[in-house]
C-alpha cells in the first residue's frame, strides 16, 4: 500500500553523507510533528550519525562480501586461493 506523502527511497545511497541525507529527507517527510531536531549539536543529529555510519558500514561489508565471493573481483589472497581450488576441484 502506497500514500501520496510516501517519500521515495534511495536505494543508491551507498555513502555516509548520502545516507544521511536520505535519512533526514525520509524523516521530515514522515514525522513533520514529531522529529524536529535537526540542529547540528542537537540529540536527534547524534542519532542519525550514529544511523548513517551502520548503514555505510553495513554496506561496506555487503560489497566486500560480494567481491570476495567471485574469482574476477575477488581482492583477498585467501579468497582467490579459495575460489582457484574450488575450481580446480
Amino acid at each position: 500500500m502506497s500514500s501520496v506523502n510516501s517519500p521515495v527511497i534511495d536505494y543508491t545511497a551507498r555513502d555516509f553523507l548520502t545516507i544521511k541525507a536520505a535519512l533526514t529527507n525520509y524523516i521530515k517527510a514522515k514525522f513533520p510533528d514529531t522529529w524536529r531536531d535537526f540542529y547540528s549539536s542537537g540529540m536527534g543529529q547524534c542519532l542519525l550519525d550514529v544511523m548513517a555510519y551502520s548503514m555505510d558500514e553495513l554496506s561496506f561489508a555487503l560489497d566486500y562480501t560480494a567481491n570476495e565471493g567471485f574469482l574476477s573481483t575477488a581482492r583477498d589472497r585467501s579468497s582467490i586461493l579459495l575460489r582457484s581450488e574450488e575450481h580446480t576441484s
